[in-house]
């Protein structure tokens, strides 16, 4: 501790008790620890930006999944429909359209 004090110019003490378990030490002090010890800090955004498109292709995925998870929770409830019924409701409502 002696040393990595002397090499950051922060007295033993004040490291003790910045680098502790209820130690806050300030930005400056970390960066100067961090350096001392051959280590460098980087920081990234939190967030990426995307394309409107992917946002939107990503939104539409995103609605598929809602709709199979609604499907299984209607199906483990035993709300389901029969296959040949599905194709029945599909038919109509594709004739409807006509």
């Amino acid at each position: 501790m002696a040393e990595l004090a002397r090499e950051t110019g922060l007295g033993r003490e004040s490291l003790y008790k910045a680098l502790s378990a209820e130690g806050n030490p300030q930005l400056s002090t970390v960066l100067k620890v961090a350096k001392a010890l051959g280590l460098q800090l980087h920081v990234r955004p939190a967030t990426q930006l995307i394309d409107v498109h992917e946002f939107e292709a990503m939104q539409s995925r995103l609605g598929v999944l809602e709709e199979v998870y609604k499907a299984e929770a209607q199906i483990t409830q035993g709300e389901g429909i029969s296959h040949e019924d599905a194709k029945k409701l599909v038919r109509k409502r594709i004739k409807s359209w006509k």
